[in-house]
């Protein structure tokens, strides 16, 4: 784990990179989070990540159709706010692409934060059908 001396010295070089990384994703995730709720698609998007994020279920298994009904209800929602959540779309099925793709060649799927970026992977576990 990383060294919290910074917090006593607030020298940023204390910091190990783990400890940026994990600043990194918690800011990301706050940062999704907070755009889905200020233009109205909060609501599908924790349902989306409660049904089919694995790192959300907690070790329970996935309910496939519970999965697919809300990135349904996800993806009308930025649909119908297409103004503010084009990009969002793209990069959702974009993601979805990558992960299909993944278990057909028979790929382990990315977790959550694997993106090389250590950018927060919201689409991760959604279905199309």
């Amino acid at each position: 784990m990383g060294n919290n001396s910074s917090a006593i010295t607030g020298r940023e070089d204390d910091v190990d990179d783990w400890d940026m990384t994990r600043i990194a994703m918690v800011s990301d995730l706050v940062s999704h989070r907070n755009y889905m709720e200020n233009h109205g698609c909060a609501e599908g998007f924790r349902l989306a990540l409660a049904r089919c994020n694995p790192e959300y279920l907690h070790g329970a298994a996935r309910d496939d159709k519970a999965c697919v009904e809300a990135t349904a209800k996800l993806r009308r929602c930025m649909e119908d706010n297409g103004e503010h959540f084009r990009a969002y779309a793209r990069t959702m099925e974009k993601g979805i692409d990558e992960d299909e793709r993944r278990a057909v060649a028979g790929e382990p799927p990315l977790s959550g934060w694997d993106d090389e970026d250590w950018r927060f992977r919201w689409w991760t576990g959604m279905k199309r059908t």
